[in-house]
């Protein structure tokens, strides 16, 4: 049988069930099964999970396992998953990845936004996502959180 292009080979990828993905980024885990497969008729799913279903549970990649540690780290700063996905959705456009919270970018919040480190010629400037605009580093970064990156 040939596996599409588009379908991740799961001897690569990683697999981690929702109780695993639940203990390694520290949420619990209704909270990670609704980040994942969403709540019907109320919230979307915050990543898109590349693998589903396997054998009838949810499985997720280590890819996805990277954009939860994400969400959580930033949920748990006080960033609202409706800004989350917002900021998801418009990083995927802009830096053309699927998995943007699983690059080597680093994202930065002040609790409220989500800011990202762009390196420039000139050293590094900082990127404010939803805005789309570029800030004044030596301003911003004393707003953003330390701890959370």
């Amino acid at each position: 049988m040939m596996r599409r292009a588009s379908e991740p080979d799961l001897l690569e990828t990683g697999i981690y069930t929702i109780p695993e993905v639940a203990e390694l980024v520290q949420a619990p885990q209704d909270v990670v099964r609704i980040w994942i497969e969403g709540h019907t008729g109320k919230q979307v799913a915050v990543i898109d999970n590349q693998l589903g279903r396997v054998a009838g549970k949810v499985a997720v990649s280590f890819t996805n396992l990277m954009e939860l540690r994400f969400v959580a780290t930033f949920a748990n700063a006080g960033v609202g998953l409706r800004e989350i996905r917002k900021i998801m959705d418009e990083v995927r456009e802009t830096l053309e990845h699927p998995h943007p919270f699983a690059t080597h970018t680093v994202f930065k919040t002040d609790g409220k936004k989500i800011v990202a480190e762009i390196a420039k010629r000139n050293g590094v400037s900082i990127y404010d996502l939803r805005t789309k605009n570029y800030e004044m580093l030596a301003v911003v970064m004393k707003s953003l959180k330390n701890d959370v990156e």
